[in-house]
């Protein structure tokens, strides 16, 4: 066995391996204490969440280890092997999935602590990456063959470099947004009697009186603000991010069902840090998990017309689909995020609401059919289209270590 040198790309998925790994390990173990802590206090409140934080850094370890282990062998000099195939954890998966769901709605639905605590973060561990697994299976399956590290090095990027790369970007976009909607909101009328409420309460506007958060969520100039930001600016900045598993290959190339391929495969990397993440523990968990299970299909699948459209700029200049390809993705996020958005707004108006509102069920029902819809579409795309090319994807020089390769 000759050793090889280490590439930089491959040194680079390492140390990102590593690093996650590190930082998610380090917040397990100190949620895990804030855990103890807040049960030696009985605030349970406190000790469900910890819990449920602990477990969903973990599952980013878990999930990172595939780039440890891959990396390493790269930098002993290890073989390694020819083509991606997944093995038999993705027949578990089918059972694990649903397994994990019936867990979770189960340990919700008992009375006492010990179940939220111990099985109930299982549970959310145990369907977040059976989902990816099926995904990952889905995908790979009648697609091209692809060396196991360059589909390791996609995976990694949707997990480490993406959610880094869109949570900055939102972060930046959303400071002055909301500085500038605190001066609009001052000139409103209600606007200063909500902002002294508000710091009455110390912050928490689960404090507030429902009724005045409905009233003030309701206001039109509200409504527009969250609806521009979240389904408009956050998909327009996470469609670019998440074809960071490409972007390395934009000078050498790629095929165009690779580019889609490790586009899908970084997308589902993002689905399944935002469901470990974004799912809360509680009574309507298994609502929750399965919106997430729909929304992970969904990322996964506009990562890969993202990154297929921005390979056929690269390697033949074709501008349009590339713009084409990536106003469908941001359009079908958009659309997502909105559907997402109204029943979050229509649970609000009901729990604010005297007496029940024929309107705002109706359109709850209509948000959660167009989640389904696309949540279906997604998953067919994944499983039976792949998009082809013109060109081939040019070979390495016989001899020569393919140092594109993650």
């Amino acid at each position: 066995m000759t050793p090889r040198r280490l590439s930089g790309w491959r040194l680079v998925i390492l140390l990102a391996s590593l690093g996650g790994e590190g930082l998610a390990l380090s917040a397990a173990v100190t949620m895990a204490g804030v855990m103890a802590f807040s049960l030696l206090q009985r605030d349970e409140e406190s000790a469900r969440f910890a819990a449920w934080s602990a477990a969903s850094s973990l599952g980013i370890v878990i999930a990172l280890l595939p780039g440890t282990f891959w990396g390493i062998r790269s930098l002993l000099g290890k073989s390694e092997t020819p083509a991606f195939a997944m093995p038999r954890l993705w027949r578990i998966a089918w059972i694990t999935l649903p397994l994990g769901l019936v867990l979770g709605w189960f340990s919700f639905h008992q009375d006492g602590l010990p179940l939220v605590l111990t099985l109930a973060p299982f549970a959310h561990l145990l369907t977040s990456l059976s989902a990816v697994v099926l995904l990952l299976a889905l995908v790979s399956r009648g697609g091209p063959q692809v060396p196991w590290r360059r589909m390791v090095a996609a995976l990694t990027s949707g997990l480490t470099a993406t959610p880094l790369m869109a949570i900055v970007a939102e972060v930046g976009v959303l400071l002055p947004l909301v500085v500038g909607a605190g001066v609009i909101l001052m000139t409103l009328p209600e606007g200063p009697a909500l902002a002294r409420s508000l710091l009455e309460s110390g912050g928490d506007p689960s404090t507030l009186d429902p009724a005045v958060m409905a009233g003030w969520l309701a206001h039109p100039a509200v409504v527009a603000s969250v609806f521009a930001f979240i389904a408009g600016i956050v998909p327009c900045l996470e469609e670019i991010a998440k074809s960071a598993a490409v972007w390395r290959f934009l000078r050498r190339g790629l095929s165009a069902s690779e580019a889609f391929l490790f586009g899908a495969v970084a997308g589902a990397g993002y689905g399944l840090f935002e469901a470990l993440f974004l799912s809360q523990p509680g009574a309507d968990w298994l609502g929750t998990a399965f919106g997430r299970l729909g929304a992970s299909a969904m990322h996964a699948a506009t990562a890969g017309l993202t990154s297929w459209g921005l390979m056929e700029w690269a390697r033949e200049r074709r501008w349009r689909r590339a713009l084409g390809m990536y106003a469908v993705a941001v359009l079908a996020h958009a659309t997502w995020n909105s559907a997402a958005l109204t029943t979050g707004y229509t649970e609000i108006l009901r729990a604010a609401a005297t007496s029940p509102s024929t309107g705002a069920a109706v359109i709850d029902v209509a948000a959660n059919l167009v989640l389904v819809a696309l949540s279906l579409g997604a998953v067919a795309l994944l499983v039976f289209w792949r998009p082809t090319s013109s060109v081939a994807s040019p070979p390495v020089p016989p001899g020569e270590v393919d140092v594109g390769a993650g």
